[in-house]
């Protein structure tokens, strides 16, 4: 299940139609010294294994069944502005905040 904030929603709509997209595709993959990380990237259409949400958001099968409950949140933290992407099956995260471990 994906839950996205209504900021996070329009700014990321705001984003796929600027690049011109059909929309985004969120993913881990090994990475980091935690494990590992989110990768969010656009796509021109889902698969047809992946599930989608709001129109413009595919996730990956094996991403929902490692991490089924995935939230994201858009932050504006002083200089800084960014798509926060986190599941509660998370145990660590490393100390920067990029990786994770399940």
């Amino acid at each position: 299940m994906l839950r996205i904030s209504d900021k996070a929603l329009k700014t990321l709509r705001s984003r796929i139609a600027s690049e011109q997209v059909w929309g985004v595709r969120i993913s881990i993959v090994p990475a980091g010294c935690t494990g590992y990380e989110y990768k969010l990237q656009y796509e021109d259409c889902p698969s047809a294994t992946d599930t989608v949400y709001h129109e413009c958001v595919a996730i990956d099968s094996l991403t929902l069944s490692t991490t089924p409950d995935i939230e994201i949140e858009w932050v504006e933290k002083d200089l800084q502005k960014y798509f926060l992407i986190k599941t509660p099956s998370e145990i660590n995260r490393c100390g920067c905040g990029e990786s994770f471990s399940l």
